[in-house]
């Protein structure tokens, strides 16, 4: 009986101490960090960008929302689509980009991380953008990611969304503004995500490409860029819309 309460008393205070930690580290960061100049990033004309849409059987509807928001502010398109809608999907993102569309149907199963490789392989411009289909990049924002070897967005609830679906939102949005902000304004590395992040195709090709073997292969990816020692910059008025898929 004495070892199970001491059990339970060792995990009882193990719990507090994580609950402590993880509410101490973002506390002492952004306290820190007030005051300090904003993560910013310029805005960049003469380099051309690629947005590469990953999709797994999702709503078409979610596509030819996202391709409508953004037609005309990307040079090149690439969706990899795999499993089941794909004709449908096709059919609509060829009429809103036409000729600046490159889409790939691929059967379901292959992963993320081999639909990026796949479309790194079509890409001919200097940047590629990364986005999840359900999320959104404010047109302003697009040319505020290129300039660096790599730049995030900053992660910001979309609008208009059910009463769970926003709370989570609003969640990741305190991350993207405490951790990656905070760390940012304190001269801190920042990590690739793997939704509103752009990349330079280079150096995409120098790396590899995203390891798909990898669970999380948006953080892999991020740590050999900075092991690696590319300049992987933060921006803060690069506005990147997070939805939570249904």
């Amino acid at each position: 009986m004495w070892l199970l309460i001491n059990t339970a008393d060792a995990l009882l205070a193990l719990s507090l101490l994580m609950l402590a930690t993880t509410t101490l580290y973002p506390t002492i960061l952004y306290r820190l960090s007030r005051g300090k100049p904003v993560c910013k990033t310029d805005y960049v004309e003469n380099t051309s960008i690629a947005l590469v849409v990953t999709a797994f059987e999702e709503p078409v509807e979610l596509l030819e929302k996202l391709l409508r928001g953004i037609s005309g502010t990307f040079d090149q398109v690439i969706v990899v689509w795999d499993g089941r809608g794909a004709e449908e999907a096709r059919r609509i993102a060829e009429k809103i980009l036409g000729n600046k569309l490159v889409f790939i149907s691929r059967p379901r199963g292959l992963g993320k991380a081999n639909a990026l490789n796949t479309a790194l392989q079509y890409v001919n411009t200097d940047y590629v953008v990364v986005l999840d289909i359900d999320d959104y990049i404010t047109p302003s924002s697009i040319r505020k990611l290129a300039g660096c070897d790599s730049t995030i967005g900053l992660w910001t609830s979309a609008p208009g969304q059910k009463m769970l679906t926003e709370a989570l939102g609003e969640v990741l949005t305190f991350a993207s503004r405490i951790l990656y902000s905070s760390r940012c304004r304190l001269g801190k590395p920042v990590f690739f995500l793997g939704s509103g992040s752009s990349v330079k195709t280079s150096v995409a090709h120098a790396l590899g490409g995203w390891n798909e073997n990898a669970i999380l292969e948006d953080v892999e990816f991020g740590l050999r860029l900075l092991a690696r020692g590319y300049r992987v910059c933060f921006s803060e008025d690069a506005i990147v819309y997070i939805g939570i898929p249904p």
